[in-house]
């Protein structure tokens, strides 16, 4: 008798949303950035770590990162230099 091979679940991964004080303006100087992770998977969230990118380069560096909620970072723009910069935050879950 031939089986169907048991399917196994997907990881639910974490997701986060980030929200800026007063979005498509610019940050200059010391800036807040905070983060909302969700952890459907049930593990609960590790860490969030906030990053930045010359746009569209894709070399991703990392300004914080914070183990603990409410998870915010401050960041000193200035240190980055003038210029066009994408944002991203990685959420790591427990599991």
């Amino acid at each position: 008798m031939l089986r169907a091979p048991r399917r196994r679940p997907t990881p639910a991964w974490p997701t986060a949303a980030t929200r800026l004080a007063d979005p498509g303006t610019n940050l200059r100087g010391e800036v807040t950035l905070t983060a909302s992770p969700l952890d459907t998977g049930g593990a609960g969230v590790k860490d969030v770590e906030f990053q930045y990118s010359p746009a569209d380069a894709g070399a991703w560096v990392t300004i914080s990162v914070d183990a603990s909620d409410p998870y915010s970072v401050s960041w000193d723009t200035t240190l980055a230099g003038d210029g066009l910069y994408d944002l991203r935050i990685v959420v790591t879950d427990n599991a």
